[in-house]
């Protein structure tokens, strides 16, 4: 009896260790995949098809909160908004893959702070150069199989992603957008009369 007290409690300790460990562990997997620009491995660790959806619902919300009042009423302006709602699905198929994902973590988080001195340099980072850094981080479960991860890099850019629980395997399946500037939105709404 108190052998199988023993192995329960150490199989309990395991899941416990699995649920808790798997999102850093994919975390660190992402971070590797960007500093070694390895595209199929970065493929593994991201549900690119629930990515995307993701994304196409955050950028279609926003234009259709950048849309003035007045066009959204008008037929023309639906016409507009179904035009410009299929323009980002489109984009966001082609742009949102594997080698697309990796520019843009690198653009975000490895830039070096000033540009080379050096006339000679070819504009590839070295190694010491393509670690990434955060400021900060912060990790916040959301339930059983969602983690919102929130940091800061070094340049002082944020990066907000969301890892879910697929089975046992944790997934990056949200890159949250930044906040569009107020003046955008402002210029976007009030702007003027077309």
């Amino acid at each position: 009896m108190k052998r199988i007290t023993i192995w329960g409690f150490l199989v309990l300790l395991g899941l416990a260790a699995v649920w808790i460990g798997g999102p850093f562990y994919t975390l660190h997997q992402l971070r590797t995949a960007v500093e070694t620009q390895d595209a199929a491995y970065l493929d593994n660790q991201v549900d690119f098809p629930l990515l995307r959806d993701n994304i196409k619902l955050q950028l279609n919300a926003r234009a259709a909160q950048a849309t003035p009042p007045r066009w959204r009423d008008s037929p023309l302006g639906g016409l507009a908004l179904g035009l410009t709602n299929q323009l980002v699905d489109r984009l966001v198929e082609s742009l949102v893959t594997p080698s697309g994902l990796l520019s843009l973590l690198e653009e975000r988080t490895l830039q070096p702070e000033s540009p080379s001195a050096d006339p000679e340099a070819d504009g590839t980072l070295s190694e010491a150069e393509r670690e990434i850094r955060f400021r900060e981080a912060r990790f916040r479960f959301e339930g059983l199989s969602r983690l919102r991860v929130e940091a800061t890099t070094e340049q002082g850019e944020p990066i907000r992603v969301v890892l879910s629980r697929q089975h046992l395997k944790w997934r990056l399946t949200n890159l949250i957008l930044p906040e569009w500037p107020d003046s955008l939105l402002d210029s976007a709404q009030g702007g003027g009369d077309v």
